[in-house]
């Protein structure tokens, strides 16, 4: 099959700072970059680009695409490509496996996309071309090591590993390999926000305002730098497995979002003590979109939930929809009082809560910049996972507010006293 792919205003489609990088050829392109400055976007449309401009050739491109878990992958890189895949008109010349999370092109090219979790599948990948790790922070040296292994032999392609992250600790394998010397047949590629010509205003601004709120972020974050993990809020939790079949009481917790994600974490309470998985954490959903959500996830009407209760209007629709949502606690003392309570308490995270676990280890504390004294409220940035499960625990076990179970028959919207 011969098809004639026109890709010559793919520039006008690219963050300009990454166009340079569709011919780069090194084995080794490490992407450090600040939040909002397209690193992943530009990754996609580099790998997209690459298939389609070969697309003729007797050659194929077979890239593998990898984050920790299968969940976060799917989440993230594969919304992504199917995105671009759609926007790019590109849908009849390939095959999405949504099942397995493949992308089949017709002239025998495969994007692959997986979690480090899902072993029988990655041993079963060979003849690759091309790997992509994604958030390469949250994998070990180990999980870098074997994807290198991987590219080898006789290939008419270059083999290269995309290596994609925001620099949120210096203390890390990607530093001590690519950073803290050089390393041959490597290119480092930076970015900032400002890179990125597409980002909008109120994000740029939420940005900029971490210089108001802790030095060591707006370094990450809004400057590119390495930063330190210091004043973190929680050490008081482990990753565990899987939630447990039963528990004693259950409660979820809901951030609402939507240029930054929407949130929804489940808390059970046992002896030991509180376990939590995430649910649902993604960016662009409506509230009809969010309610389609609920009701896949959340079989047990009874289940109370707990939601930011600064957007009553969506509360309302979710309750009307039939779900037993209540606001959380967030009078002005709550936050600190929330977070103090939820630090009291032994903490169980699963394994697939890869948004959630990468907050907590981020979390922190604000740092006040004319005196250097460690404030008590968290840094506004990245935190809907551990916003939406502290109005939950709060709001049910810390709250002297007796909250109990109503069945969405018995609540009056007209007359909502609950907003």
């Amino acid at each position: 099959m011969h098809l004639n792919i026109d890709l010559t205003n793919i520039k006008s489609v690219m963050t300009p700072h990454f166009y340079p990088l569709l011919t780069n050829t090194n084995r080794y392109q490490v992407f450090k970059g600040g939040a909002g400055s397209s690193k992943s976007h530009s990754i996609c449309q580099i790998i997209l680009f690459k298939i389609l401009r070969d697309f003729n050739k007797p050659y194929k491109h077979r890239v593998l695409v990898l984050r920790k878990t299968s969940p976060s992958a799917r989440r993230s890189v594969f919304e992504l490509f199917k995105h671009y895949i759609s926007e790019w008109g590109l849908e009849s010349i390939c095959h999405i496996n949504n099942t397995i999370m493949t992308i089949q092109w017709v002239n025998g090219s495969q994007v692959l996309i997986s979690g480090l979790d899902d072993e029988a599948k990655l041993k079963s990948i060979e003849g690759l071309t091309s790997i992509w790790l994604e958030e390469c922070l949250e994998l070990s040296i180990n999980d870098f090591m074997q994807c290198d292994l991987r590219l080898r032999g006789e290939s008419p392609l270059p083999y290269i590993i995309y290596l994609s992250f925001n620099p949120v600790s210096s203390i890390s394998w990607v530093f001590n390999i690519f950073f803290s010397k050089s390393k041959s047949n490597t290119t480092i590629h930076e970015s900032t926000y400002k890179d990125n010509p597409w980002l909008d205003n109120v994000y740029k601004e939420h940005l900029e305002d971490l210089i108001n709120q802790d030095e060591n972020y707006y370094r990450i974050y809004c400057k590119n730098e390495w930063g330190s993990l210091g004043n973190v809020i929680y050490n008081n939790w482990e990753i565990v497995d899987k939630y447990p079949e039963v528990v004693e009481e259950e409660v979820w917790g809901l951030d609402f979002g939507y240029s930054h994600p929407v949130a929804l974490i489940k808390v059970g309470l046992k002896k030991e003590g509180l376990y939590l998985q995430e649910m649902l954490c993604a960016s662009g959903l409506t509230n009809t979109d969010l309610i389609e959500q609920l009701k896949t996830l959340i079989h047990n009407i009874n289940i109370l939930m707990y939601a930011d209760s600064s957007l009553p209007g969506n509360i309302i629709e979710i309750r009307r929809a039939g779900f037993n949502i209540r606001p959380a606690d967030k009078k002005p003392h709550s936050v600190k009082e929330g977070l103090d309570f939820c630090k009291r308490k032994r903490m169980f995270v699963t394994k697939d809560s890869v948004n959630l676990i990468k907050e907590l280890q981020g979390y922190a504390y604000r740092t006040d910049k004319a005196t250097g004294i460690v404030m008590e409220e968290p840094i506004k940035l990245n935190d809907d996972c551990c916003d939406a499960f502290r109005y939950a625990v709060y709001s049910h076990w810390g709250n002297e507010t007796n909250y109990s179970i109503i069945s969405p028959d018995e609540v009056k919207i007209e007359n909502e006293d609950l907003i």
